[in-house]
């Protein structure tokens, strides 16, 4: 589970989360500035609510096909860009989840 995270775990804003992690916990990455793209593992089946909530500059993300549950504003107040990084796993998931991922229709 990933549950926090510090400046010092980014390389200019990028953050590779590691292979060991199965579930983003809730509010892991909420408000991060700095974050500005994301790769995550192909371990990954959740991320909970608020996980990225308010992380204005995440511009890049692509989320694997092994997530099966985005919880509810999961990806609340995010920057317009970060809509278009999570359409792929929303076309496959049906697009009723966009609302209930980020807050937002």
């Amino acid at each position: 589970v990933l549950s926090a995270v510090s400046e010092d775990d980014f390389i200019k804003g990028h953050l590779v989360v590691p292979n060991t992690v199965h579930t983003i916990s809730e509010n892991a990455l909420k408000s991060v500035v700095y974050l500005k793209s994301i790769e995550l593992p192909s371990s990954l089946k959740k991320i909970e609510k608020g996980a990225f909530a308010r992380c204005d500059f995440l511009s890049s993300i692509t989320i694997p096909s092994s997530v099966k549950e985005i919880d509810d504003n999961a990806f609340y107040n995010c920057s317009n860009s970060c809509f278009y990084c999570i359409t792929a796993w929303l076309y496959r998931n049906g697009w009723q989840q966009l609302w209930k991922a980020t807050g937002n229709w």
